[in-house]
């Protein structure tokens, strides 16, 4: 036991700087000239640069300049509401710096000396590897929201097990999570999550695990012995949602044909706007709009599957009929297109024609790893397991004043004596 501790805690010191490692290509940060004067500028619908210049009090020839240079580089239609531009001049109003932020990560400036140049400003990227663990509480969204996560994490989490269960109906106060996730910084600042690498997650009956493997082009998830997570057609496919409005059901009272009706498929309430996923690879056989459904995609998969996906509020632009779409793929977004009383996605899977549940599918899984690389893959899962333990041991390990009795808290009762 005393061998096995030893060997976690020198694992934990050799692994502690993966916790914060740097990207090449990072640039210091650059410091304004503090004698200029920065004003900051949030856009708002209809604003255009030349609003904002000339907010400014800059004279209009240096305004027609500075929207000249700056329409060089970034394409006037493409500036959205909510991203920020910065105004720096002198003490007399003299135009000296313009800085664009489409956000952390794309800051364009344009500078003044004796002419203007234009480009786009180098940032000092970074990505650190985080340990987040707990109990749910109330909800996923909710959970992860007290502990100053975005709801990104939470719809990301709920996606790697959307197979093995539905992370918004089936999970319930005390459910314990563990997740070890990169973490992108521009400028010191949080950008967004990175790969999960490694997640569980554990109820009253069962505990899943799931292990990031391989590569961005061709990495998955898979559990301890090298089963892919991912099935051939997903039982939720969209960005996240607020509940499921209505079930697969035989016999449902329409709100607006007010008479009962089966209702074979299932509906999944979000926002307006939210993203929708091709739920297979698979060809896209319709995209129209008809007086019930709305705007409506269906997609061709193998062994006779076919999925529809109904009331879109809008297209993917890429998305064509006779077109191969991949899993995973945006083909639309959530609306109230047709005979609908509010925003969600009304999804239906058929199976040689005859329409099952969604929510109750199940698939063989899409992947597997070889046996020719099972070998590395169960040394992997060890590694990554160690990696878990020894950054629980950092980040739980007490004052040194009490180490003994951490040594003691995992080591058998017998070993006491021995410390």
């Amino acid at each position: 036991m005393k061998k096995r501790i030893a060997l976690l805690l020198i694992l934990a010191v050799f692994l502690l700087p993966l916790f914060t490692r740097r990207v090449k290509g990072d640039t210091p940060q650059v410091k304004e000239n503090s004698d200029l004067v920065g004003v900051r500028y949030v856009l708002k619908r209809g604003d255009t640069v030349i609003d904002i210049l000339r907010k400014s009090h800059i004279e209009k020839a240096v305004i027609d300049s500075v929207v000249k240079v700056f329409e060089e580089n970034v394409d006037p239609k493409t500036i959205k509401v909510g991203e920020e531009i910065f105004i720096f001049t002198d003490k007399s109003f003299n135009f000296k710096k313009l800085e664009y932020r489409r956000n952390l990560a794309d800051i364009y400036t344009i500078e003044f000396e004796e002419n203007f140049k234009s480009k786009k400003k180098e940032i000092k990227k970074s990505v650190s590897v985080a340990l987040i663990e707990g109990e749910v509480a109330s909800n996923l969204y909710y959970t992860f929201k007290i502990r100053g996560e975005r709801d990104e994490l939470a719809s990301t989490f709920a996606k790697v097990f959307e197979w093995q269960f539905d992370a918004y109906s089936e999970i319930q106060n005390g459910d314990r999570y563990t997740i070890l996730v990169e973490k992108i910084f521009m400028d010191d600042k949080f950008y967004s999550y990175g790969k999960i690498l490694y997640a569980s997650f554990e109820n009253r009956e069962n505990l899943f695990e799931a292990f990031y493997y391989g590569n961005d082009s061709t990495g998955g998830y898979f559990d301890e012995n090298g089963n892919s997570l991912s099935g051939t057609i997903m039982k939720a496919p969209l960005a996240s949602y607020t509940r499921v409005s209505s079930k697969f059901t035989t016999k449902r009272f329409h709100p607006i044909m007010k008479k009962y009706l089966p209702h074979e498929a299932v509906d999944y309430s979000a926002p307006k706007g939210t993203v929708v996923f091709a739920a297979g690879d698979g060809i896209v056989i319709q995209k129209g709009f008809n007086a019930i459904g709305g705007r409506t995609i269906k997609i061709k998969h193998e062994n006779g599957y076919v999925t529809e996906y109904c009331h879109l509020n809008k297209y993917a632009p890429s998305v064509k009929e006779g077109k191969f779409v991949k899993q995973g793929e945006t083909i639309g977004f959530v609306g109230r297109t047709g005979y609908a009383t509010g925003n969600h996605l009304h999804y239906a899977v058929s199976s040689n024609g005859k329409y099952i549940n969604p929510l109750k599918m199940k698939f063989e899984t899409s992947s597997f790893i070889s046996e020719d690389a099972k070998t590395d893959y169960i040394l992997y899962v060890d590694i990554v397991r160690s990696f878990i333990l020894a950054a629980k041991s950092i980040l739980n390990f007490p004052a040194l004043s009490s180490k003994k009795d951490f040594i003691f808290k995992y080591s058998s009762p017998g070993e006491k004596n021995n410390i």
